[in-house]
């Protein structure tokens, strides 16, 4: 899976779900997983999907590096 469109052709969700922090489904961003330990039968890296706010949450970080 290198895309959160792939999710939904491959049955895992019925439509992209709204991103929580900005009430839309085409804010998040996503990116490859560099260091995450396969299982056994799967072939390439995951991905990981953050949040598109600028909003920071209250220990100074910003939602979109979760």
């Amino acid at each position: 899976m290198k895309s959160l469109e792939d999710l939904v052709s491959g049955g895992y969700f019925k439509q992209i779900p709204n991103d929580p922090m900005t009430g839309c489904n085409d804010t998040r961003t996503v990116e490859e997983e560099t260091d995450t330990i396969m299982t056994v039968d799967q072939q390439e890296p995951g991905i990981a999907v953050h949040s598109g706010s600028t909003a920071v949450g209250t220990d100074g970080t910003a939602y979109n590096t979760w």
